[in-house]
Formats: structure tokens, C-alpha cells, sequence
């Protein structure tokens, strides 16, 4: 009778120990799945910022010509299209495309 009982409560500790470590799988899988969005959500912020930051140097450079009262220069106007080269690149990266 006692080898009949220490089997089964072998076999119940057995299986509550494979339902724990399937448990613990999974939240593992799920913490690395946060841990992914997060590094997503902090990639976007950061091209977030580097739009915010080109858009107010092109502003910070028509601003600065109208505050002197000049005209842009060919040079500028290139330079003021480089920027907003880059960030049609940026936004295209923070829509998902490469």
C-alpha cells in the first residue's frame, strides 16, 4: 500500500513540475516579447527625436536668414534639402520600411 502511495505522489509532483516549468517557459517567452516592444517603442522615440531636431534646424536656418533680412543662399537652400532628405528617410524607417 505505501509503494502505491509513493508512486502516485510521485507522479503528482512530477506532473506539477512539468506544468510549472511549461509555466515559467512561457513567461519567459512573454517577457522577452515585452522586452521586444519596448525596444521598439524606445527605436521610435529616438527617430522621433531626430526629426524633431533636423526639422528645427531648418527652421532655426529660415528664421535666422529672415531674422538678418537675407535671402537663402544656393547653399542653404541645398543644405535645408539634405535635411529634409533625411527626414523623409527617418519617417520612412519609423513607418517600417528600410
Amino acid at each position: 500500500m505505501t509503494n502505491k502511495v509513493s508512486v502516485w505522489i510521485g507522479i503528482i509532483v512530477a506532473f506539477f513540475t512539468i506544468i510549472g516549468g511549461l509555466y515559467a517557459y512561457d513567461l519567459r517567452k512573454a517577457d522577452k516579447a515585452y522586452v521586444d516592444l519596448v525596444a521598439m517603442r524606445i527605436d521610435q522615440k529616438i527617430l522621433n527625436d531626430q526629426i524633431f531636431a533636423l526639422e528645427r534646424q531648418i527652421f532655426d536656418i529660415r528664421m535666422n536668414a529672415q531674422k538678418l533680412r537675407i535671402p537663402l543662399t544656393p547653399t542653404d537652400k541645398r543644405f535645408i534639402m539634405q535635411i529634409e532628405h533625411q527626414i523623409r528617410v527617418l519617417r520612412q524607417q519609423l513607418k517600417g520600411g528600410s
